[in-house]
């Protein structure tokens, strides 16, 4: 009864260290008993604690011969667009499924002002203010968008009435993972299969940060690190070799203008 509970849950709980309570996604929650009651909470409330860069797990991408084989196991035209969308644009998940119709024009711009989780929510706003942008699709993308574009079944560019839900999602995304072959990654490394084409083709880091929608610079440097520093190796082996190609031209040069000397009798 709620008056022995109110009586055992304190002396239950005298001399004894506050205790920490899990469920299955790892969340803190407190005693059901005390919630029940409406006694004092013992639970401790533990937040994460952010890992450092040296416990970072190694960042893991695709390439686009990878992508493409993944995309040929996606059955449904929807969902195909959706992954390709993601790949190419390095959206993130809730801000591709959260776009309208009326938010691609024909001629390839996207504006991304707002993000969703469960449609049954409604719209959520966008991570920052940042990530409140306009992106341009390539040819491809773009081609295969406004193909679902024209289909019309709704508001939703990806959906129809409602937004496609991100169970499915998930589902056909692991369905094709594992009849394709490729390395298993989650939704969300997509961005950064996104992000890790356009630095290892020399695309501005800013540009980069403009279009991922980041609050700010810092933040790309930070989590793209790893792929800077070999930007950086390639290009001092670049500029080596254009430096001794100069070089080389140079002393071309001066060996024409070098003067001839005239053998006298």
């Amino acid at each position: 009864t709620r008056r022995r509970g109110e009586r055992f849950v304190p002396s239950f709980h005298q001399g004894r260290k506050p205790c920490v309570l899990l469920d299955s996604t790892s969340r803190v929650r407190p005693l059901n008993a005390s919630v029940y009651y409406n006694t004092p909470d013992p639970a401790v409330i533990l937040k994460g604690r952010k890992a450092r860069p040296g416990e970072r797990k190694e960042m893991k991408v695709w390439n686009v011969d990878e992508f493409d084989q993944f995309l040929v196991h996606v059955e449904r035209p929807v969902y195909r667009i959706f992954f390709e969308f993601l790949f190419w644009t390095g959206c993130r998940r809730g801000e591709a499924l959260a776009l309208q119709v009326d938010d691609v024009t024909d001629d390839g711009m996207v504006t991304i002002d707002k993000s969703i989780k469960h449609y049954q929510n409604g719209f959520l706003p966008t991570k920052n203010n940042a990530s409140i942008r306009r992106i341009q699709l390539d040819e491809k993308t773009l081609q295969d968008v406004l193909w679902l574009k024209a289909q019309h079944l709704g508001p939703f560019l990806f959906g129809g009435p409602t937004s496609l839900g991100i169970t499915q999602v998930d589902r056909e995304f692991r369905k094709a993972v594992q009849l394709s072959g490729v390395p298993r990654i989650r939704i969300h490394d997509l961005r950064h299969s996104h992000a890790t084409l356009l630095i290892n083709h020399g695309v501005n880091i800013v540009a980069v940060s403009k279009r991922l929608g980041h609050s700010n610079v810092e933040t790309t440097l930070r989590t793209y690190t790893h792929l800077l520093e070999r930007t950086d190796q390639e290009m001092m082996e670049r500029m080596n070799g254009l430096h001794t190609e100069v070089c080389a031209n140079s002393v071309k040069n001066d060996a024409k203008m070098m003067p001839l000397k005239i053998k006298t009798a």
